[in-house]
């Protein structure tokens, strides 16, 4: 469905079937997290989301090397 607002740009919708799918995974993955970073404190933890998310921006930046990175 093209968007009304930029006819540009499609907007998808998941089926039934993919949103089950996304639930089921985003409930997995929530799990594995816990297990992976069990070992760090609460702290650490956050410090660990921190700087992946500041390797994702600069990836992104790489990307879209016209749009600065939001911090």
């Amino acid at each position: 469905m093209r968007d009304p607002q930029d006819g540009r740009r499609s907007l998808l919708r998941p089926t039934e079937e993919g949103t089950r799918v996304h639930r089921k995974l985003t409930v997995r993955t929530a799990r594995m997290n816990q297990v992976f970073l069990a070992p760090l404190s609460a702290e650490e933890q956050g410090l660990f989301f921190d700087l992946v998310q500041r390797v994702a921006d600069a990836a992104e930046g790489l990307r879209n090397p016209a749009e600065p990175a939001a911090r």
